[in-house]
């Protein structure tokens, strides 16, 4: 959590396909952290086959996806899907393969975390 913000934590599991050519990824379980006002401060992404993106305010975005950019609450009632703190920073903090530049879906499960990876998302 960032320091003096006050937050609030959701996961919810999608079982679409991104529509995209990270398809074959699988579907994704994202877990947000957003502020007050709804709007999200960190995001995790855990796809099926392992590929997990996480978004924030020193990484807000890259060629596989972004930070979302709309409030929690702007179209639907969230509370459903209201996790905790705790267990937000545990997938946050969780080794996974992360999909590096020029990363397609054949060469995904080959991809393990480097340390420039680690370093990127300060661990």
């Amino acid at each position: 959590m960032l320091s003096g913000v006050v937050s609030r934590w959701f996961m919810r599991r999608w079982s679409e396909s991104r529509g995209d050519q990270f398809s074959s990824w699988g579907f994704a379980t994202y877990y947000f952290e957003v502020d007050l006002d709804g709007w999200p401060t960190r995001q995790i992404e855990v796809y099926d086959k392992g590929a997990i993106l996480r978004y924030g305010p020193d990484h807000p975005e890259d060629e596989f996806g972004q930070l979302g950019r709309a409030r929690s609450d702007e179209v639907e009632d969230w509370s459903p899907w209201v996790t905790t703190a705790k267990d937000f920073e545990k997938v946050w903090s969780t080794d996974r393969k992360r999909p590096q530049r020029g990363m397609t879906e054949r060469n995904l499960d080959a991809t393990a975390v480097d340390e420039r990876t680690r370093s990127e998302w300060g661990r």
